[in-house]
């Protein structure tokens, strides 16, 4: 966040919204970009919770009232490589404008939808995403969620020919956002193809399944570090172990698996993990990464009560009807 300073006496400020922020992005680079007067103006750059030092891809500026019309010419600007978005922060009361008078300045951020526990996880780009949506959208409370399925097999063969109709249906149920998740080398690349022709409501992710591990070669690393390059390919997976089916052996679901933690972590992205009937393997390879993960997210996971609640410190777990299924009988 970048200083103030407060002599004036009293002005009335605005609040500019900015999207699409690279998480390293400084104060010091926006009001350098935005050619605004650091001592008239204010960055704020909310943090990732539980992780001060990584930014969450969205800010606010606050300036004098008269400079705002010539820093909103800035938006589409680039930034770090991003394209910045930058547009009038929605007010809680349109009728009183900010006041700025002597170390007093109000500059409360937007409430954005998904709060802790459940921004765990998902990337600053999806969070920029769902923050700009809610700011555009006229009668959507601070407060009122916008839900994403954070893994949907739409590459599918079952979903060809159907796809616009399946997003059409989930938009009517209030889902904003869908992760098609990628299960192999070809099904990520479809994932991305898919988002290409829907860029308004899919992201997706990038990996490989448990049941493809077989296929899995030295050359695969290489290959989703280059679709994890986008920005809308939000995380590593669908990867981890199933010992309950056994498409793949053993030892190929747990070199797959690690070599795809290792990237995780290499590239910065969260961890999307099939967690069936493996749970010890799963927790064996990321604690040799302790230190250096990611956000994780657990699917399909069938441990015991006492496990689900160690794996919930810092992680995410998706309540599958395995997971219903096996609490009950025990």
């Amino acid at each position: 966040t970048s200083s103030l300073d407060t002599s004036s006496s009293m002005s009335l400020l605005q609040r500019i919204f900015l999207g699409n922020l690279p998480w390293a992005v400084t104060a010091e680079e926006i009001i350098c970009l935005l050619q605004v007067d650091p001592k008239t103006a204010r960055v704020d750059l909310p943090t990732e919770p539980g992780n001060p030092s990584r930014k969450r891809g969205f800010g606010f500026l606050i300036l004098p009232l008269e400079q705002a019309e010539r820093v909103l010419t800035f938006n589409g600007a680039e930034i770090r490589g991003r394209t910045l978005k930058v547009a009038l922060a929605k007010q809680s009361d349109k009728s009183k404008p900010e006041r700025w008078q002597k170390h007093s300045i109000s500059t409360s951020s937007h409430t954005v939808m998904h709060t802790q526990p459940h921004t765990a996880g998902i990337p600053a780009q999806v969070l920029d995403r769902l923050e700009a949506i809610r700011l555009k959208k006229d009668g959507v409370s601070p407060s009122q969620p916008l839900l994403v399925d954070i893994g949907a097999n739409l590459t599918n063969f079952r979903f060809k020919g159907q796809v616009k109709e399946v997003l059409e249906r989930a938009t009517a149920a209030g889902v904003s956002r869908i992760l098609v998740t990628g299960t192999s080398i070809e099904e990520s690349r479809a994932a991305c193809k898919l988002v290409d022709s829907y860029p308004d409501v899919l992201f997706a992710t990038a990996g490989v399944h448990p049941h493809n591990a077989k296929h899995w070669k030295a050359e695969c690393s290489d290959i989703l570090e280059g679709l994890l390059a986008r920005p809308d390919v939000v995380a590593v997976g669908e990867t981890g172990m199933d010992l309950n089916r056994m498409l793949s052996t053993e030892q190929e679901q747990k070199d797959a698996f690690c070599a795809q933690v290792e990237l995780a972590c290499k590239v910065g992205k969260p961890l999307f993990i099939h967690d069936r009937e493996a749970h010890t393997h799963i927790t064996e390879c990321l604690d040799l990464f302790k230190g250096r993960l990611p956000p994780v997210v657990i699917h399909c996971f069938t441990g015991t009560p006492a496990e689900a609640k160690r794996c919930v410190q810092g992680r995410v777990m998706g309540m599958s009807c395995l997971v219903w299924c096996g609490f009950r009988r025990e």
